[in-house]
């Protein structure tokens, strides 16, 4: 039975997040919320698109919107000012997730299916570049200040007990050293306001990492309650990144139910 399409739900708050936090890490603190509620703007239907959507970007000055596909191995461009769908990248076989970089016009896709963090450009939409990594490149988190982007690659998708967070330069386009984390489950990743330090979700462990950038390296872990480690991470990402991906995603049952979508 052919699944439902897929509908993306965006909300006009979020994108004012994602861009005053971008431009002044500042202007939300830790224990700080947003206090106008999130509002509904509009839904835009993605026909011929099934299965799940993952982590996305937004191009704030070209309003934009980059939405990795990634069962159906494509990434779609959205125009936010019209709600309409105006490309479709097929030069990526599975997208996990994808980062604007708005100095460079160029847009980022880490694939599993082949480890390689691909480049393409954001005028003609093809591929720039493709950046070898280790199997399994998935979920990934960029450090506007550094222009390093942070690939979680390897791991459980590769058969190893180990994942490597590749560290990819933006501005020169270099694989420029790996993180590796004894965790074959990386998922979210959230650097600190100022100073050297990142966190990373150990999904299989329930514990999350505290790594050190500079170092290059895992300083401590610590323990979470089994389920609850998704939610500590969204709290630290939203005040931290103002939406790394700009919008939440949620997946399809796998037999059936509701149609999967992001919000």
């Amino acid at each position: 039975m052919k699944k439902p399409r897929a509908i993306l739900e965006i909300l006009l708050a979020v994108y004012v997040i994602h861009f005053a936090v971008e431009m002044d890490p500042s202007v939300l603190a830790q224990d700080q919320t947003p206090a106008a509620p999130l509002k509904l703007l509009q839904k835009i239907p993605l026909p011929g698109v099934d299965g799940a959507l993952d982590h996305m970007a937004i191009d704030v000055q070209g309003q934009r919107l980059f939405v990795p596909a990634e069962q159906h191995g494509t990434v779609e461009v959205l125009d936010l000012r019209t709600g309409k769908r105006i490309r479709t990248i097929s030069s990526v076989r599975w997208p996990s997730t994808v980062i604007y970089h708005p100095q460079s016009n160029e847009i980022f896709v880490s694939d599993r299916a082949d480890g390689t963090c691909k480049i393409l450009s954001g005028t003609s939409y093809e591929l720039v570049k493709s950046i070898k990594l280790a199997v399994g490149a998935d979920n990934a988190a960029y450090d506007a200040p550094s222009h390093d982007l942070y690939i979680a690659s390897g791991g459980r998708h590769a058969g190893l007990p180990y994942t490597l967070i590749a560290i990819v330069n933006a501005v020169s386009s270099q694989h420029v050293g790996d993180i590796r984390v004894e965790s074959p489950n990386v998922q979210a990743m959230a650097f600190e306001p100022s100073g050297a330090k990142m966190y990373a979700d150990l999904a299989d462990l329930n514990k999350v990492a505290v790594i050190d950038r500079e170092k290059r390296t895992v300083v401590t872990t610590w323990p979470t309650t089994p389920n609850a480690r998704s939610l500590m991470l969204w709290r630290w990402i939203v005040p931290i990144t103002g939406f790394s991906s700009v919008a939440g995603c949620m997946r399809r049952k796998r037999n059936g139910g509701s149609p999967g979508g992001c919000w």
